[in-house]
């Protein structure tokens, strides 16, 4: 795994920072908010999500550092979107939302299942990602981030899925945007599931065979962290096999 993180970090160091690999769902820790907001700004923002028909969903934000240690840990400040996007107006875009993500793949049609974003989303449009979003601390939530992981998968293909216990789950950071991804690498589907594969407002599944993965890897419009994804998951089957 030494040898895989040397490399993701080597092509990717400009755009992604790259912790390590885990088989063990993270410690979630939720801590008292220190930071005081705007509050005229933040009304503002919940009107605006309120006249887009965008629900105010709760996120958990890092506070603080990764903790690696034999369990990752991971300290948690809550915040609404729309103090969420206040943040992203002062701190330039970058706020480090804690998500999970899946690198889908069909290993029976020999297929990657990927997404390509909506015009409409607020960070990357029409560009091709893996299939994720914020971890929801809410009441009725998500208990931890693999039923993250699950619920985007379906949401966003209308897939239901079963995620194995040992999966690989590399954890890494858009530096971008500061998104800090938990990534299921391999996430197996079943070829008869592949039909029921439907669209979100959020995008567009695109699939793609696996002899056509060297000239996916040149597709202009990737997301960084996304192509990341794919190269992990690449090198880590070349380790394992």
């Amino acid at each position: 795994m030494k040898e895989i993180l040397k490399r993701l970090r080597a092509e990717f160091k400009d755009e992604v920072k790259f912790f390590g690999f885990t088989s063990r769902e993270p410690q979630l820790n939720f801590v008292e908010r220190e930071e005081s907001l705007d509050r005229d700004k933040i009304q503002y923002y919940r009107d605006k999500l309120q006249k887009e028909g965008r629900p105010n969903e709760l996120h958990g934000v890092l506070k603080g550092d990764i903790i690696w240690e034999e369990r990752v840990k991971l300290n948690l400040e809550i915040y609404d979107c729309a103090e969420i996007l206040y943040l992203r107006e002062i701190n330039r875009g970058f706020v480090p939302i804690l998500s999970a993500t899946s690198l889908l793949i069909s290993s029976e049609a020999e297929e990657i299942i990927l997404h390509r974003r909506s015009p409409d989303v607020s960070t990357y449009p029409n560009h091709l990602h893996t299939i994720g979003g914020g971890y929801l601390p809410n009441p009725n939530g998500d208990k931890t981030l693999k039923d993250t992981a699950v619920r985007e998968i379906f949401e966003e293909t209308n897939i239901k899925v079963e995620i194995d216990r040992d999966i690989n789950v590399l954890v890494s950071q858009e530096l971008s945007t500061g998104f800090i991804q938990f990534v299921y690498l391999g996430v197996d589907i079943p070829k008869r599931e592949l039909e029921g594969i439907s669209h979100s407002l959020e995008g567009e599944i695109e699939r793609y065979k696996f002899k056509n993965i060297p000239a996916l890897l040149d597709e202009p419009s990737w997301i960084p962290s996304g192509k990341s994804h794919l190269k992990a998951w690449l090198l880590n089957r070349i380790v394992t096999n």
